[in-house]
């Protein structure tokens, strides 16, 4: 939102970039679980809004700018968006003026971890499990994981990363078929994937998809939310809308993603949208080229 701010200061165009789901409001008001979450969020974070108006009204009294509204703040530009997205997976997307979709772009990391890939058993469907790393999942949460799978040895092999700051020792022991770590190398970790079990990050979503790999998804944060409910509106996954889940749920979760292969051939469809969306690439730089000849009157208007 303070791009905007310094567009408007500056006296040049503001480009807004959207690395998950333009903002829907009808999106939101669909969903009972959505609706609930962003109450409880305005609610947690009123004060956090409070002081953001406060600095708002700093800025437009400073340099006496036009008021953007609060509203408005986040809801991206008047005059050109970017999403780094298909169509097929933004909800709505019908709806959406002055955007343009660029395909995710997925580059081979450069991984400094190594994991033992040579001890996976090529008859085990492989499970992977990660819940990211700005949201630390509880120890109880992977403890529920061991739990799921500890007895699921001639089913499955079970990767699980944990992220930074856990401690692996608390966890408890894990039979052969588990492997939990700090990191993995995630990309490649996926090439061997049958289910991915995520948060529903807009990152790993990207990377499951692209690889073919259904999800079982345990959002936590409203982003999250709206991610998980579109991959199962898409058939890609299964939305459990919550962590607080069971070891019950999981197994019940990761077999009904494996019991149908509807589920792989959803996500070649979304796989597919970004590939056919990748010219849009070309379409953004012309379009943000396009903005230094804007005149001073549509200036005004794009910034207000």
């Amino acid at each position: 939102m303070w791009g905007k701010f310094l567009g408007k200061v500056l006296k040049v165009p503001s480009v807004c970039c959207f690395p998950g789901f333009a903002p829907q409001l009808k999106g939101y008001l669909k969903s009972k679980t959505i609706l609930t979450r962003g109450i409880m969020d305005s609610f947690e974070g009123f004060g956090d809004m409070r002081e953001t108006r406060s600095v708002r009204d700093r800025i437009v009294n400073k340099y006496g700018i036009t008021k953007t509204g609060s509203s408005q703040l986040f809801g991206g530009s008047k005059i050109l968006n970017i999403l780094f997205t298909s169509p097929y997976l933004q909800p709505y997307s019908v709806n959406l003026k002055n955007f343009i979709f660029i395909a995710p772009i997925l580059k081979a990391r450069v991984e400094s971890v190594s994991f033992p890939f040579e001890a996976l058993r090529p008859s085990n469907s492989l499970i992977y499990i990660s819940m990211g790393t700005l949201y630390k999942p509880t120890i109880d949460f992977f403890k529920t994981c061991l739990e799921a799978f500890r007895k699921e040895q001639k089913k499955y092999d079970v990767i699980i990363s944990i992220g930074k700051g856990t401690n692996i020792e608390e966890i408890g022991l894990c039979p052969d078929h588990i492997f939990i770590r700090p990191y993995v190398p995630q990309l490649r970790v996926l090439e061997r994937t049958k289910v991915f079990v995520s948060h529903g990050g807009m990152g790993g979503i990207n990377e499951s998809m692209f690889y073919g790999v259904p999800m079982l998804l345990l959002p936590k944060t409203i982003e999250q939310q709206i991610n998980a409910r579109r991959i199962e509106e898409l058939g890609a996954g299964i939305d459990l809308k919550t962590q607080d889940v069971t070891p019950e749920q999981l197994v019940v979760g990761v077999q009904k993603l494996l019991s149908s292969n509807s589920y792989v051939e959803a996500t070649k469809k979304i796989s597919k949208s970004f590939k056919d969306t990748q010219k849009g690439l070309e379409n953004a730089v012309t379009s943000i080229e396009g903005l230094s000849y804007l005149d001073e009157d549509e200036l005004d208007q794009t910034n207000n």
